[in-house]
């Protein structure tokens, strides 16, 4: 299918049963406006995991929330990169892992860190994020930190909350 508007939405569809919609469905031929933009996956984790019927049937809201983007992303990791901390909790608070892992081996708490977003790196330590994880690589968050952002007081932050300075590769 390859990364086209269809593959986008069948990822972010798939969580919530609507899977089976495909170009094979009737009226695939018939000409029509372009579908609506889809929301980031996280936004649909968020109302899916607020819905009156996730308390009921807890699997939609589930699915919704471990979702995987193309990268292996989770809503989790969208939310860290956006630094919108109170996502992170909601997302944490139903059952999103924060130690889930994009297929490089990153989790949410690296995305942060890499992209100097210090609130969202906050909540996720707050929440339980292990700040001497290591990715794929061997690298630590601290690493990445270093690597891809001069943002200090994101670095500060891993420092404070127990990062070793001294690891090796």
């Amino acid at each position: 299918m390859g990364d086209g508007p269809l593959r986008r939405v069948m990822l972010v569809l798939v969580p919530i049963g609507l899977a089976g919609c495909t170009a094979s469905s009737p009226n695939a031929g018939a000409r029509s406006a372009p579908p609506p933009p889809v929301p980031p996956p996280v936004l649909l984790a968020d109302k899916v995991a607020d819905a009156p019927h996730a308390a009921a049937d807890p699997a939609p809201g589930r699915r919704a929330i471990r979702a995987r983007d193309v990268q292996g992303a989770t809503p989790l990791h969208h939310a860290a990169l956006r630094d919108d901390a109170d996502a992170v909790s909601r997302l944490i608070g139903a059952g999103a892992d924060p130690e889930a892992r994009d297929r490089h081996g990153f989790t949410p708490l690296v995305w942060a860190a890499r992209a100097g977003k210090r609130e969202a790196a906050r909540r996720l330590l707050d929440e339980g994020a292990d700040v001497h994880a290591r990715g794929y690589y061997g690298t630590t968050v601290l690493m990445e930190a270093a690597q891809t952002n001069d943002r200090p007081e994101v670095f500060q932050l891993l420092v404070d909350r127990g990062a070793v300075t001294g690891a090796a590769e």
